[in-house]
This record gives C-alpha cells, structure tokens and sequence, in this order.
C-alpha cells in the first residue's frame, strides 16, 4: 500500500496526488509487477502529519511536459490517524507560521485536511509561507517543518517518448526520464503503470523498505518481459519527490512528513507481436495399430497451430479441424485416433 494523500479542490478539479515515502540508499532498476511488500510507514497503525506542495503535468509528445490545466499546483497539510483511531476525534487545528489557527476540514473519520489549488506556486507562500506547522488533534500538538525556500521539483519528461509508444511487450523495456536536478538519495521517485483497458495497476516501482525502490538521483527503470500486454496502452505516472522532513522516531507510531513533488502522466503503448517463423515441417510420419496415424511438426513459440483432415484433395471445401494448439516450443505432435478412412492430413499456423 502506499501512503496515499488528496489535494481536495485539486482532486475535485484535476487530479489526486500521491506522496510516497523517501530512500535512504542507491536506487533499483528493476521493480516488481505485483507489489506484495508493505511499506512499514504505511501500516495501517501509523498515523501521518503531512505539509506537501504538489503540481502536476503532462506529457503527450516528445517536445516535453506541460501543465495539465489551470490551478495545477496545490498545497496540502494532512491529518491521517490509523485506523484503530477512526471516528475518536472530530476537530483538529492547524496553525500557521507565525501562530495563525485554521480549522481543518474532517474527510471520513480519520482524514483531516487543510488545501489550496492555484495557478502559480509563487501564489502558495503569502497564504501558506515555510516554516513550521503545528497540527493540534486530541488536545495534543504536533509540529513539522517546510524550511525556507522550498520549491517544487522539476517536472518529469519521458526521454524517449516516440519510443514508449512502441514498446515490444516481450522484451525488457528499459523506460527512462530526464533527471530529477535537485534530487539525492534521501528522495524518491515513484513510477505507477495502469492499464486503460480495465484500469488496473500492472507495474510499480518500489516502496519505502521494499524492493525496486527508486531514490531521487534515478533516471530509469526496467519493465520486465512479458510485464505489459501487447497491443495496449498504459497510463503512466511518474512522481519526483524532494524530502524535507521524514521523523518516525520523535513519536511512537507516528510519522512526520514534508516535502514538494511534481507528477508527470502520460501514457505509453505496446505494439503488436512480431514473430518471425519458418513454415511447419512434418516428419516422422507413421501408421499405428487400428489405422492410426502419427506425426510430428516444427513450430514456433507463441503462434497457434490446427491440424487439418480432408478425404478428397479435389474438395477444397472439405477441410476439418481435428487439433489447434499454442506452441511453447519446437515440436508439437499429432495422433489420430482409429479411423477407416483414408485421406490427407495438413497443418495451418496462425
């Protein structure tokens, strides 16, 4: 699972925005295709203080990415309380720097929030300026720091984008993106593939403490074979997160986080399967007990083969399907079962 956050107007007008937890280590080019590993920070025991300033982007061909709209950056502070706390609290402050007290705004019974969508991350600072934020929920007080001069990550771009829209499912894909410039080892990058035939999640770079994890200094990652399906396109989102403040110790069962990110969506495709094969071949043809006959035939992997009967060569008519299977290897073998009649036998491959 991932630590999942809303930018509320932004997702309302645009998008939902995903902040992930850092690295602290050298980054993986190889991610998992099912993501079995739990993050420790995203335990449903933990309970998240988050300031995050987000945009979001788009790309759609290989001159770059571009905003995705108007009010395209936000600006969040979040209150999730694990779960063994749903429903125990329904009023939480947040004061600004400077001491300002804004109420935050209950989502379901553990999500309290306070958010903002404009058009220009230079409109962010004079409402909600760096510094530090105290969240106050159960009359307790909870401070996390957005230092001075936090910015927003460079955008990310797809390096090869005419190339990732003709993607060679069955072979290791490497996807590679522009570097994120003020990124290290203790931020992350997150890459999510989402298929749009049916919406669901078929690749994902790694999680805080999981394998495949990417820290900030990554510029790409392998898709490996047989991963992506052929003849399909893939909503892909690509997150550079620059890490501020990450403390899991101050607190038993708590984390503090802050940090800007920006998310790139585009979408990449996989072309048709190409397959080179050689016309079959029959041998070692031979008459069985009870007027059967048997024979083998060369195949190619991947590509389907029926075996045909037909009594009169004359009728051209008269072909009847007696076996179609997919080939897995080399050879594939054909027995017909007891039979007076006398014909001839072909192999059609697909």
């Amino acid at each position: 699972m991932r630590v999942v956050k809303t930018i509320s107007t932004l997702q309302r007008l645009l998008f939902t925005v995903l902040f992930c937890l850092p690295a602290f280590g050298p980054g993986s080019a190889k991610a998992q295709t099912s993501n079995t590993c739990i993050s420790p920070l995203n335990a449903d025991f933990v309970t998240k203080y988050e300031i995050i300033e987000a945009g979001i982007y788009v790309q759609t061909n290989s001159a770059g990415a571009v905003p995705i709209g108007t009010n395209n950056v936000g600006f969040e502070a979040l209150i999730k309380l694990a779960t063994n706390l749903d429903g125990t609290a329904s009023v939480a402050i947040l004061s600004l720097p400077g001491g300002q007290p804004v109420s935050m705004k209950q989502e379901g019974g553990t999500e309290f929030v306070v958010s903002m969508s404009t058009d220009a991350f230079t409109n962010i600072a004079p409402v909600y300026p760096d510094g530090t934020y105290q969240f106050t929920i159960f009359d307790n007080t909870v401070s996390v720091t957005l230092p001075d001069g936090a910015a927003l990550p460079n955008p990310p771009t797809l390096s090869n984008f005419d190339a990732d829209q003709s993607i060679n499912a069955r072979k290791d894909y490497t996807l590679s993106w522009e570097p994120f410039m003020t990124g290290g080892k203790a931020d992350y990058i997150d890459v999510t593939m989402v298929s749009e035939t049916n919406g669901g999640t078929v690749f994902q770079s790694g999680e805080f403490g999981c394998p495949g994890l990417l820290d900030g200094s990554s510029t790409s990652i392998v898709i490996p074979a047989n991963t992506l399906a052929s003849n399909t396109t893939y909503r892909t989102t690509i997150q550079f997160i620059k890490v501020y403040t990450l403390d899991t110790n101050s607190i038993p069962a708590t984390a503090l986080l802050a940090g800007t990110e920006t998310e790139l969506s585009a979408t990449i495709s996989t072309g048709p399967v190409a397959i080179k094969a050689s016309a079959p071949v029959l041998a070692n043809a031979a008459l069985l007990p009870g007027v059967s006959v048997r024979f083998d035939f060369s195949t190619t992997p991947g590509l389907s083969y029926t075996v045909q009967f037909n009594s009169n060569l004359s009728n051209s008519a008269g072909w009847t399907g007696l076996q179609t299977t997919e080939a897995t290897g080399s050879v594939l073998s054909f027995t017909n079962g007891p039979s007076s009649r006398e014909g001839f036998f072909r192999v059609l491959q697909r």
